[in-house]
Parts: structure tokens; C-alpha cells; sequence
């Protein structure tokens, strides 16, 4: 369906989320070439202490040689035709894309300098796992306008 492997690293758990069963039918309709890496929140009240430590957990993440998108309520934005156009020149160059979604604080400055592109799925704030759906729903939405399906119309 896909030519590069696509990953989501997010902090939180979706099993008990209202969203958990479109979650799982988008995953399954994508197969095994898109993955969801959940990452365990980090608790506490300081919201630098939290990014920091935030920082460290997703570190390793960052250093291998694929794209790396951040969700970023300031990165750019594309339609679904741009956004398969922009996967489309991607999968030609690297064998995976990996998409960050951060807490509620974010990312950190030092994370964000890390990412290859920032982008942001909406003006609106909405809960992380919505997002994480949004996404995954466009990661589908891209392949079916790649196969020119008519799900996109």
C-alpha cells in the first residue's frame, strides 16, 4: 500500500480512548506499514521539567536517518492532495517517515529543532488521540489517492 514504513510515536495509551476503535480500523486498513510507538507519559507540574524529560525519552528516536515530521499546531499545513504529493516525494528519498505527536505541553524548542518538517493538522486544538486518528485517517486517505481509490472523493 505504502513504499515507506511510517511510524507514530505519541505519548499515551489509546486502548481505553473513545477513539480506540477507529484507531485500530485505520491501523488494520493500513497494515503492517504504518506503527503506533506509545510512549508512556511523563507526570509532574513543571511544564519545562516534563519537556526536558521528554526530550531525553524520545532522543533516540531522532537519531536515525529518516524523515521526521512534529505535529505542531504552527507547522505548515497541506490539503490531502498536497499531503500525498509531499508522501509521495518522500517515500522516493527515505524508507521510513517518522510523525511525533508530543504531549499536551508540546515539544520543546531543542525537539522541534530536530524535525525535518512541522506540521500542524488544524488551526483548532483538540485532544491528542483525535490528532493521532486525523493523522492516521490522512496517512490512509494519501495511500487511496496513490492507488486512486474512490474512498478520496
Amino acid at each position: 500500500m505504502l513504499k515507506q514504513k511510517t511510524k507514530i510515536v505519541a505519548f499515551g495509551k489509546a486502548k481505553n480512548s473513545e477513539y480506540f476503535p477507529a484507531l485500530e480500523e485505520f491501523k488494520k486498513r493500513l497494515g503492517k506499514t504504518t506503527e503506533i510507538i506509545e510512549l508512556e507519559p511523563v507526570k509532574g507540574n513543571n511544564p519545562e521539567d516534563m519537556l526536558r524529560k521528554e526530550e531525553k525519552i524520545l532522543a533516540p528516536y531522532f537519531d536515525n536517518n529518516y524523515f521526521k515530521i512534529i505535529l505542531d499546531g504552527n507547522g505548515k499545513k497541506f490539503s490531502s492532495t498536497e499531503f500525498n504529493k509531499k508522501l509521495t516525494i518522500l517515500s522516493e528519498h527515505y524508507q521510513s517517515i517518522y510523525f511525533f505527536i508530543g504531549s499536551s505541553y508540546g515539544f520543546s524548542d531543542k525537539t522541534k529543532e530536530k524535525a525535518n518538517l512541522l506540521l500542524s493538522l488544524s488551526n483548532m486544538t483538540m485532544p491528542h488521540l483525535l490528532a493521532r486518528l486525523i493523522l492516521l485517517e490522512q496517512i490512509y486517505r494519501s495511500a487511496m489517492i496513490t492507488q486512486k481509490h474512490p474512498y478520496h472523493k
